[in-house]
């Protein structure tokens, strides 16, 4: 059994991956990072142990000894550690895997529903400074058929 619920780790992945695509300005990184900062000791340290497993620096034999060794090796915080590694999700989704348990399974206790990601689209906001064509052309046809103008 793992210090970590396995619900808890699907929200990283999903976030991590989020985090991978993010928009600057998003608040992407803020978020996650909130998020692995609030789990305690424990959590973190299964967390990175996972990470680990899904690396293959450990075998998931091997748990226990990662587990420890994420505990006391842990010198900076669990979260800028973790976000500063490439392919983090891939690595937790891997070590999951490794450890008998599938991420789909992991989000069916996020998500019991079924419905993932919401049950609607969200739009997404235009960062500031980015042109974003699709609010700009009916102003434009304003201005180049001689209509009023903002």
């Amino acid at each position: 059994m793992l210090p970590i619920s396995p619900s808890k780790i699907a929200h990283v992945i999903i976030n991590a991956r989020k985090f991978d695509a993010e928009v600057p300005g998003s608040g992407q990184a803020r978020e996650l990072r909130a998020f692995i900062a609030a789990l305690n000791e424990d959590e973190q340290a299964a967390l990175t142990a996972l990470m680990w497993i899904g690396r293959e620096t450990f075998e998931p034999e091997e748990f226990d000894e990662a587990f420890e060794t994420a505990k006391a090796e842990a010198t900076a915080p669990t979260e800028d550690y973790l976000l500063g590694i490439p392919m983090l999700a891939d690595y937790l989704e891997d070590g999951l895997n490794a450890m008998g348990i599938s991420l789909e399974e992991a989000e069916d206790e996020i998500h019991p529903d079924g419905i993932r990601g919401g049950a609607a689209p969200v739009r997404k906001r235009t960062p500031p400074g980015v042109f974003c064509q699709e609010k700009a052309l009916p102003f434009l046809g304003k201005i180049r058929h001689g209509g009023a103008g903002v």
